[in-house]
């Protein structure tokens, strides 16, 4: 590692972003993909406060901030506040460990969804090449990065995030288009329908409450003690994190007997979740029971199995990986091998989903190998290809490089 260049992995995702050095085992700081503006921009010079803060500082003024998430439903909702996010990034990742943000020798690798537009890729590389400090970008399909971060190059990555789940199959390391499905549902839309099975008397505080209390800001190394400031969609998240799971068997009213349990919050307030644990996460393999046209999660896998060539089958279905933060629901491996077994043709076996621990962070530990292997360094796009290129050169994934290796 020390005769390659300063790489950093930047994971950006619909609610968290992870940053860090390729170098170190886990990414240095996970915080919320959120940007705030001031709404009163003179009354904020006169309180001493900036035009804009990131993550859990914006999620603490959010009383007198405009919140925005600069990627919404994998495409970016807004250049300028993704850029402002990278340069908080940028600054602080240069700053925590001490390099000149004017050297040109860092490299930074960036995790982008599947079937994003090409010119969001090409866009992306411009912001990234034009800025100060960066030397050479590579932008990377972040099912074929979890594939990597779970050990493996071969199989089936079913990502499921905040707000889209993707299933992407991959042969020895290359994601397959045409086989590739999304799912418009995440665990945005779990906590959304717990919020909504909780509402008639489930929790203690009025809708409208924002609930104050000192403890730690952010889920990073670089945690700070503060106050923390949560809305009852946060307190909910937090119960569904806690409490939810996915059933064996698709979920019936009354069907499973379930404990009630209390979530106690520091400022006395209280949640209580029951049979709404199983019942909120059954949207992901049955939508219409939120009036939703989706294939269920098991058909979704099995059309995209369908789409590939038959003699890959077998071996894509005997590694299906679970990653994201919304597969981390205790019970959905389980529930996924259960179901898809039961939609394949009868005989077929191998079925296998795997639930590794730290799924979460694949893709960002996918980037983080990737970088440090010497075979990859050729691979870059660096500032002075971009210099002599200019905006035309394509920028996404293998076909820059094979431009490169032309010329």
């Amino acid at each position: 590692m020390s005769n390659l260049p300063h790489s950093l992995v930047l994971d950006l995702g619909t609610s968290t972003t992870k940053c860090g050095w390729s170098h170190c085992s886990e990414p240095s700081s996970v915080f919320p993909t959120l940007v705030g503006r001031g709404r009163h921009k003179g009354a904020m010079r006169t309180l001493g406060l900036r035009d804009s803060y990131v993550g859990a500082q914006a999620q603490n003024l959010r009383g007198i901030l405009a919140l925005n998430a600069p990627i919404r439903q994998g495409t970016v909702a807004s250049w300028d506040d993704l850029e402002t996010l990278w340069e908080h990034v940028w600054a602080m990742e240069t700053r925590e460990g001490q390099l000149s943000p004017s050297s040109e020798e860092y490299r930074v690798l960036v995790s982008v969804p599947p079937l994003c537009p090409p010119e969001e890729w090409r866009r992306m590389g411009e912001m990234l090449l034009e800025g100060s400090g960066v030397g050479g970008i590579y932008l990377a399909n972040k099912s074929a990065l979890a594939m990597y971060g779970g050990g493996r190059t071969t199989g089936v990555c079913v990502d499921t995030g905040e707000d889209m789940t993707y299933v992407v199959p991959c042969w020895e390391g290359s994601p397959i288009p045409d086989a590739t499905l999304i799912m418009h549902l995440g665990g945005k839309h779990v906590t959304d329908r717990l919020l909504t099975l909780l509402a008639k008397g489930k929790y203690s505080f009025p809708d409208d409450t924002f609930l104050l209390w000192r403890g730690r800001r952010g889920n990073s190394k670089r945690q700070q003690r503060g106050f923390c400031v949560a809305s009852r969609r946060d307190v909910v998240r937090e119960a569904k994190e806690a409490f939810c799971r996915v059933s064996e068997r698709p979920y019936v009213p009354g069907g499973e007997a379930m404990e009630e349990q209390v979530l106690r919050l520091p400022d006395g307030n209280i949640v209580v979740v029951g049979e709404e644990a199983l019942a909120a996460p059954e949207l992901l393999f049955r939508p219409e029971t939120i009036k939703k046209k989706s294939s269920g999660l098991a058909e979704l896998v099995r059309e995209s199995v369908q789409r590939c060539d038959e003699k890959l089958r077998a071996r894509l279905l005997s590694n299906i990986t679970l990653t994201g933060g919304n597969s981390l629901l205790p019970g959905l491996d389980r529930r996924l091998a259960k179901e898809l077994s039961g939609l394949l043709p009868s005989g077929t076996t191998g079925v296998r989903v795997q639930a590794q621990r730290g799924r979460e962070n694949f893709t960002w530990d996918g980037g983080a190998h990737l970088c440090g292997l010497s075979s990859f360094q050729r691979l870059w796009l660096t500032k002075q290809d971009y210099q002599e290129t200019g905006a035309t050169l394509e920028v996404t994934g293998s076909k820059v490089f094979e431009e490169k290796e032309n010329n």
